[in-house]
């Protein structure tokens, strides 16, 4: 549960993520686990089209299942 739901998650704590992926995330308005485990297809697709040093990164390394 979310102790400050105001407040963005730590996404590092998920493999992969480190904070120059971390920043990208969070300007494209994912900053807590739960923005990750939601993502479906369309979503991921339109978050690695402008990260694209992100290169199918969300589904190999699997974030949405770490994120949930």
């Amino acid at each position: 549960p979310d102790l400050d739901p105001g407040s963005p998650d730590d996404l590092k704590c998920i493999t992969g993520i480190g904070p120059v992926i971390e920043r990208k995330l969070c300007e494209g308005g994912i900053v807590k686990y739960r923005d990750l485990a939601v993502l479906d297809d369309a979503a991921i697709e339109r978050l690695e089209g402008p990260l694209l040093s992100l290169r199918a990164r969300i589904r190999r390394e699997d974030w949405v299942e770490q994120a949930r």
